[in-house]
């Protein structure tokens, strides 16, 4: 079946979601192809098209999970960056006048 058939997606995102549902109700080692199969709605076969056993599909989880990541971190840069920017921006010359507006005298008995 071709990867970028919507079934064949649809179907891969079947499987993670049944499988990190599942996470949350037994242990890893305990976990089976019948578990998943049933938890995604999903006929045999057609997780034997996607992976080779659950090792495989654990693999692929942990690859997705780790693509996710970057794929956010790479949207967000451009953000933090402007708001990081723009915190500096305003905190530094905020911090320079809190910290002159004091009299020096003062200042200097808790140095």
């Amino acid at each position: 079946m071709n990867e970028s058939d919507e079934r064949y997606s649809t179907a891969e995102d079947a499987l993670y979601e049944a499988f990190f549902l599942l996470l949350k109700e037994k242990d890893l080692e305990k976990i089976t192809v019948s578990d998943v199969i049933k938890k995604a709605g999903i006929v045999r076969s057609t997780f034997y098209n996607h992976y080779e056993n659950i090792p495989a599909l654990i693999n692929a989880a942990e690859d997705k999970t780790i693509k996710d990541i970057f794929s956010l971190m790479e949207k967000n840069t451009a953000n933090i960056d402007h708001v990081l920017h723009q915190s500096i921006k305003i905190r530094v010359p905020a911090q320079h006048s809190y910290y002159h507006s004091y009299q020096p005298t003062l200042i200097s008995r808790y140095l």
